[in-house]
């Protein structure tokens, strides 16, 4: 019997309205994003610390990357080409950039650099007598992976930053060269390793490589080891052009949140690690706990930053939700009431103050445990930290039973609402644009925030009924059904004949954690530019102004 997609099965029952056999639609499980919540984060994140992802961290395959299509197109231009293929170009930048990652992959070397199990698998080991041919059809298929995803210049690796912080420009025949800012650092990589590299390797056409040949190639352009030129190259791409930039423009988006990062490190009594600087740009206070002194356009970038902290907050409370209530549909709660009596008992032996009797009470003495502080300036200290409250509520979502969850999820809905607040009273945006907003279907802070206000003459047990049916599982149903046809199973929990169901026995969703918001990989490219300074500790990486 074929199998049929049901755009198909539609139209044959339109034409023959009759019962038919058809196969179990065979659907894999899957979906990351179980509540649609996450794009309103990336876009925060985006506003934040525009042109780098979460892999970026080093300086070199900037460099690395731009001195590739220089170096081809120079060549083919030396060979007195009258026309040159694109295609041609690509080849030959793509056997370079793996020529670059498996020298370091044969040193032992290449952290954070993408591919390595693709390479380790495909490629020669050190110590092998065999080539690798960079032609035929098992290059064409590396080739097409790695450009998907684990090469350098990948849309899930250092591709899209390559080309936003502008190392590489598009030219109108679509080949890539590097921008003027960045040719300081190409001439600087070309005297270094220009004449290593075969001559073979710059022409297209049929090539092998021996993998002594590739590790000896290592010592030349070592990932971790940019030289100043490169360095100072990568600094003013990615900080010192946003100075004089449009306000709101990309380059000096990013340089507020650096310069943000900067006062921070410039006002803290010791080295500080990414943990404790993501909490002073949230609170505005140093690692002493005093009141940070910020510009008027820094204090603007704190509040943006406070938002995204906020929100982060907001969506881990809803998704540790998901899998508790997960679990509580496989112990036999399949009614929204039993659910909400039961989130409402375990809230009770979490939470202060979850036993008032309304919402509006409960909200109230929440918010009041930021003292004269205030909101946002609380969320990084004591009782009201925020980010050891997401430290909890991870760690919750894997006990047996979830049993905390609940409270510290109300808790953290609380907070982020206190926050989100107090954060419009001081005029950060809400509507579709603003850090407060986003698309209404993927719940922003203000729209939550204006669902409790409504909520605040009721009780808390009626709130938990809203929370389960609406801000949970309505969510995700919603977002399962509009991301459906691929072949993809999201749908998680459905409604059956006595009650919520769920479609994965035995797998709980998550757990989940906060979507990772691009300071560690800023601090790490801002360390090996020279932006700041990098102590290693027992603890980590701690970092201080330069």
């Amino acid at each position: 019997m074929p199998t049929m997609s049901l755009a198909e099965l539609d139209r044959l029952f339109a034409d023959e309205p009759h019962l038919h056999l058809v196969k179990e639609m065979q659907l894999d499980p899957g979906g990351v994003d179980p509540l649609g919540l996450r794009q309103i984060n990336l876009n925060l994140m985006d506003a934040a610390l525009p042109g780098i992802n979460n892999v970026t961290r080093h300086v070199r395959p900037y460099a690395f990357m731009a001195w590739a299509w220089w170096k081809v197109a120079q060549a083919a231009e030396a060979r007195g080409a009258s026309t040159v293929n694109v295609a041609d170009l690509q080849d030959v930048v793509d056997r370079l950039e793996v020529l670059f990652v498996w020298s370091h992959f044969l040193a032992g070397d290449g952290e954070g650099l993408p591919g390595r199990l693709v390479i380790n698998d495909k490629f020669p080991g050190s110590g092998s007598k065999r080539a690798y041919d960079f032609h035929g059809e098992g290059w064409k298929s590396l080739k097409a992976v790695r450009r998907t995803s684990t090469g350098i210049m990948a849309p899930i690796q250092y591709g899209p930053s390559i080309r936003a912080l502008g190392w590489l420009i598009q030219t109108q025949e679509r080949a890539l060269r590097p921008s003027s800012e960045a040719m300081t650092a190409v001439a600087a990589l070309d005297r270094e390793i220009g004449g290593l590299v075969p001559e073979a390797m710059l022409v297209p056409g049929p090539i092998s490589l021996r993998a002594d040949q590739a590790d000896a190639l290592h010592s030349a352009w070592p990932v971790s080891s940019p030289s100043v030129t490169e360095r100072e190259a990568f600094k003013t791409l990615f900080h010192g052009l946003g100075a004089n930039a449009p306000m709101h423009s990309v380059p000096w988006r990013r340089r507020q949140t650096l310069d943000l990062i900067l006062a921070v490190l410039a006002q803290a009594k010791e080295a500080m690690g990414v943990v404790d600087i993501r909490r002073a740009m949230a609170s505005a206070r140093n690692d002493g706990g005093q009141p940070l002194k910020l510009t008027e356009s820094l204090a603007a970038t704190h509040m943006h930053w406070a938002s995204l902290q906020a929100r982060q907050l907001q969506r881990l409370a809803l998704e540790s939700l998901l899998r508790w209530i997960e679990t509580r549909i496989d112990e036999g709660r399949s009614l929204s009431e039993e659910l909400a009596a039961d989130a409402d008992e375990a809230a009770r032996e979490v939470e202060d103050d979850a036993d008032v009797s309304t919402v509006g009470d409960y909200l109230d003495r929440a918010a009041a445990r930021a003292g004269e502080k205030g909101w946002p300036s609380a969320c990084g200290l004591g009782e009201t930290d925020i980010f050891r409250l997401m430290d909890d509520l991870v760690a919750a979502q894997s006990e047996v039973g979830c049993v905390r969850v609940p409270g510290l999820a109300l808790r953290a809905l609380a907070y982020a609402d206190a926050m989100a607040v107090a954060l419009s009273e001081a005029g950060v945006a809400a509507g579709r644009q603003g850090p407060l907003g986003g698309e209404p279907d993927r719940l922003p802070l203000s729209i939550a925030s204006q669902r409790l206000k409504s909520a605040r003459g009721r009780g808390l047990r009626s709130l938990w009924i809203e929370i389960i049916e609406a801000w949970v599982i309505g969510q995700h149903v919603r977002w399962s059904v509009a991301r459906n046809g691929d072949g993809t199973q999201r749908l998680r929990i459905a409604l059956g004949d006595r009650g919520w169901i769920r479609l994965r026995s035995g797998r709980l969703s998550g757990p989940f954690g906060p979507t990772s918001d691009r300071l560690w990989t800023a601090m790490a490219l801002a360390a090996e530019c020279g932006l700041v300074d990098r102590r290693s500790t027992s603890t980590g990486d701690a970092y201080i102004a330069a």
